[in-house]
């Protein structure tokens, strides 16, 4: 055994007590240490965050303004992480009264490097972001976006401004500059408490020899204390949290329109700068104690939070009117033996009929289906008058009901195809991104939620915003901002198709539908009527979010059934991520029931996220019982949804309705799943719709049935 110990001592004690040393230094620090985490998973790790840099190496011209924010905002996290690690540490006791000096000493180097690193790290990660982005643009394939311009010149300028951030950086820190500007000034006092890895805040009574009365004599210095770290507070309350907390209060209060000119990158970095300040803060007061009794100040806002969380009201979705007591929907199948005569058909000859599902993924899909549908609607003009239903979930929520709102203007558009362009050039990360990172607090800390700080509303406006620029309308003909059951979902206008829109309730696990033809147990199988639940009516732009609400990135919709009792309402992926089992029960209805039946040719498109890849799953073999319980809840929606997928398939087979797959050819890092997308990431569905109307033998007999109609 003492040969044993002798052999641990000579060995590995030493590796063991340096790793010790590491974990006492980096313990207090997990929040800023988490924060430099989180930007290398946004811009080096994720398809989303590397698009939205691709934006602008792609469209400097125009994302100048929010890569001067990027970089300033890369300044202040960098500063205030260097500062607030060493502010905690400061305020940290890390010593024993055991510990050997040179552990002492191998602490000391630890927090030194540590800071030097956080001080670094941001602008090497968003660094490396940009030339990974660009480098697989430089490589990119024949559908790559501005293939003819070489974006390296863009990419050189923008390294080169991180590298002179970086150098303005040292310079401020270690060179010139500390003086001038950058002084923090730590007394032989301070220094020697530091040396000691002692805290400033505590008071203590060091001896000293200090010279009384021309002789040296052995005194009891009192070292620690308010007087001590007063100083160092007031820098870090002028220079960091002061313009911390403006930032977050005219973030918070900023209006959605404003928002893209910033870029979601640089309000990222920004948000985790402030928050950073702010966590320092109440970390200090942990430490300090300011008052006359001790409070834990974090245990109490954390407790302040769950108490808050029973009485908050949530999320509720936004009102468009009072829901009226007469109900004025149909089922289905008279929808559309209604719809068959207010289009006109000639009831002697067949005529087709599209019914459009759509699969979520927010604009990876609702993109691809706006843009198919487009280059369908201006290849093909009569394309429109029979599309008669869409089923949709998340993004492909938006995808078809943007679609079908163009279709409903007062002044059809001549190209399609330009109009959808200009709608998902715009931005719709970035005010969401802001509302979650700045202003979402104040929610969390209130009993009413406030709706200028809801993230899902900025979404909801950010899709009004983009829908007025790109069909040139103005307010009172906005589609978007209009109540559904009035305008988009109207169900006395008899020559609107059927909007399916797939919900998840929270609080049964049951699908849920919102649509403008009445959810009929007949019809539909273990559904809940949103719009027959609900004691209101909501916005088009709302109806659509509350399907693409997937919690954490978006909350569940809140919607009132009854005086003071609300239901919550989530992605619709949750069940079922295809659209594709309404859109099968829809089916079966019509052929069940309409007088129609036997007239109407049926074409069923279905848009899938990606295409199918054949595989194999093999068992697990690492913590088998809690992996068996997380895989089996994350995978049982993949499973339902390839079961509902089936069923539309067999329900197409038992009908002779044609279905046609369309599958997105690109992966995650050419289209990422994203609330923005780049020219680039545009570009390259565009083409793919273009290739795909012409060369995919699934739509083949559409074009044919639609052509036969243009002639």
């Amino acid at each position: 055994m003492r040969n044993i110990k002798r052999f641990y001592r000579k060995h590995f004690s030493y590796l063991v007590d340096r790793l010790k040393d590491f974990g006492t230094v980096v313990r207090p620090l997990w929040i800023v240490l988490l924060f430099q985490l989180l930007i290398f998973a946004a811009f080096v790790l994720a398809p989303q965050g590397q698009d939205m840099l691709l934006s602008m190496v792609i469209n400097f011209d125009d994302h100048w303004f929010a890569f001067l924010w990027l970089l300033i905002s890369l300044f202040a996290l960098s500063t205030v992480s260097e500062f607030g690690s060493r502010l905690i540490i400061y305020f940290s006791d890390l010593t024993t009264h055991e510990l050997e000096p040179r552990r002492v000493r191998y602490r000391k180097v630890y927090q030194r490097s540590l800071s030097k690193i956080l001080l670094f790290a941001p602008v090497v990660f968003v660094a490396w972001g940009f030339i990974a982005t660009s480098l697989r643009l430089m490589k990119g394939s024949s559908i790559d976006a501005f293939q003819q311009k070489n974006p390296f010149f863009i990419l050189v300028i923008i390294v080169a401004a991180h590298l002179l951030l970086a150098f303005a950086i040292y310079q401020l820190y270690f060179g010139k500059l500390r003086k001038k500007i950058y002084v923090l000034a730590l007394n032989r006092w301070q220094k020697f408490v530091l040396s000691k890895l002692y805290s400033i805040s505590k008071i203590r009574l060091i001896p000293a020899v200090e010279v009384v009365e021309g002789k040296p004599q052995l005194v009891q210095v009192q070292v620690g204390g308010k007087y001590f770290f007063r100083p160092i507070l007031r820098r870090f309350h002028t220079t960091f949290l002061l313009p911390a907390v403006l930032f977050i209060v005219i973030f918070s209060f900023l209006p959605v329109k404003y928002f893209p000119s910033f870029g979601a990158a640089a309000i990222v970095c920004l948000s985790l700068a402030c928050w950073i300040a702010v966590y320092c803060w109440f970390d200090i007061l942990d430490k300090v104690q300011p008052l006359f009794i001790n409070i834990p100040y974090r245990l109490i806002m954390l407790i302040a939070l769950l108490l808050f969380s029973w009485y908050n009201h949530d999320h509720p979705a936004r009102i468009a009117a009072m829901k009226p007591k007469t109900e004025n929907r149909k089922p289905v199948q008279q929808y559309f033996d209604d719809w068959v005569e207010a289009k006109g058909f000639d009831k002697d000859s067949s005529f087709p009929v599209v019914f459009v599902s759509a699969e979520g993924g927010a604009l990876r899909t609702g993109c691809f289906t706006s843009m198919m549908l487009a280059q369908l609607q201006d290849s093909f003009p009569a394309f429109k008058n029979h599309v008669f239903c869409y089923s949709s979930v998340s993004g492909g929520s938006l995808g078809t009901n943007f679609f079908n709102a163009l279709t409903q203007l007062p002044v059809l558009p001549s190209d399609y195809a330009t109009v959808t362009r200009k709608f998902y050039e715009h931005d719709f990360l970035t005010a969401t991104t802001g509302k979650l990172v700045f202003s979402e607090l104040f929610n969390a800390y209130s009993p009413r939620m406030i709706s200028r700080f809801d993230r899902a509303t900025a979404l909801e406006k950010s899709w009004e915003y983009a829908f007025a620029d790109a069909t040139a309308t103005d307010a009172d003909s906005n589609l978007f901002t209009q109540n559904f059951s009035t305008g988009a979902g109207n169900p006395a206008a008899k020559d609107h198709a059927a909007l399916l829109i797939n919900i998840t309730e929270v609080e049964s696990g049951l699908r849920a539908i919102f649509s403008n033809v009445l959810i009929d147990p007949v019809n539909f199988n273990e559904v809940a009527d949103v719009q027959k639940k609900a004691r209101v009516q909501l916005p088009y732009s709302t109806a659509i979010s509350l399907s693409a609400r997937f919690p954490l990135a978006s909350p569940a919709g809140a919607i009132e059934w009854r005086e003071g009792f609300q239901l919550h309402y989530v992605d619709g992926g949750y069940y079922e991520n295809k659209g594709a089992q309404s859109a099968a029960e829809a089916l079966q209805a019509i052929k069940q029931f309409s007088k129609y039946k036997n007239k109407a040719e049926f074409y069923v498109i279905q848009f899938h996220f990606i295409e199918p890849t054949p595989g194999e799953f093999y068992g697990l073999r690492f913590l088998n019982e809690p992996r068996e319980i997380m895989k089996a809840m994350m995978n049982v929606q993949s499973g339902h949804t390839q079961f509902s997928y089936q069923e539309l398939f067999r329900m197409c087979k038992q009908n002779n309705a044609v279905l046609i797959p369309l599958y997105l050819p690109l992966d995650g890092h050419k289209v990422p799943m994203n609330w923005v997308l780049s020219d680039a990431a545009l570009t390259r569905l565009e083409t793919v719709c273009k290739t795909l109307l012409k060369t995919d033998k699934n739509l083949q007999p559409l074009r044919v049935r639609l052509q036969q109609l243009s002639e």
